[in-house]
């Protein structure tokens, strides 16, 4: 029947879709409403609520069809909602596409600082580091993460738990370069905001490094 109304009643058709869209957006009903959005192919309707929910569907595992839904929107309409970009990088990032990521979040480095939004910016900075963590290319990954902390420490809208994960991400990255004194500097100020932010396994390996095996030991029993 649908498909039917598609062919024979083309404007009822889409006025349909829309409305049930809108309704559905009204309703928090993301993933819905997009379904709806997609049908009629208002692809700049979707790229403006994946913007918005896009972060949801990626903390929920839906990468899938997240990716898919990114990738069937223009560039230059991703260029306006440049918080996809981000979204797309971090999909590519999880699934090792490395260089497809690290295009993405160049982009949305690229886009953020041309709307002045250093705090995507930063987000996009931390992105691009993960991947040099996740490759071992410790020298590329300290010099974003400094960049991302530094707009983190200087932006009124980060919140200092997200601050502070950096902080842990640049231990790690200074333990996987061998340079442990800094890298406990660096630990001790993510604790000091929430003990529980760094985890055993990266503390032992600083006691590891530093010579400290007792309390390696203690922290790994």
């Amino acid at each position: 029947l649908e498909e039917q109304l598609r062919i024979h009643q083309p404007r009822s058709f889409e006025g349909i879709h829309e409305r049930s869209a809108r309704f559905f957006e009204q309703r928090k009903q993301w993933e819905t409403a997009l379904s709806h959005y997609e049908k009629i192919n208002n692809l700049k309707a979707v790229a403006a609520l994946l913007n918005d929910y896009g972060s949801k569907m990626l903390e929920s595992g839906k990468l899938e069809r997240l990716y898919g839904q990114i990738k069937r929107i223009p560039d230059e309409v991703k260029d306006q909602y440049y918080r996809l970009w981000f979204l797309q990088g971090e999909v590519e990032r999880y699934r090792s596409f490395y260089i497809e990521a690290e295009n993405s979040y160049e982009r949305a480095i690229c886009e953020a600082n041309k709307k002045g939004n250093q705090l995507e910016k930063s987000k996009a900075l931390e992105g691009k580091a993960k991947i040099y963590l996740d490759t071992i290319q410790p020298y590329n990954a300290e010099r974003l993460l400094y960049q991302a902390i530094e707009i983190r420490e200087n932006s009124e809208v980060s919140t200092e738990e997200e601050t502070h994960k950096l902080y842990r991400l640049l231990a790690e990255n200074l333990i996987n370069s061998g340079k442990a004194l800094k890298a406990e500097k660096w630990m001790k100020r993510a604790q000091a905001f929430n003990a529980s932010i760094v985890d055993g396994n990266l503390e032992a390996r600083l006691y590891l490094r530093t010579g400290r095996l007792e309390e390696a030991r203690r922290v790994l029993l």
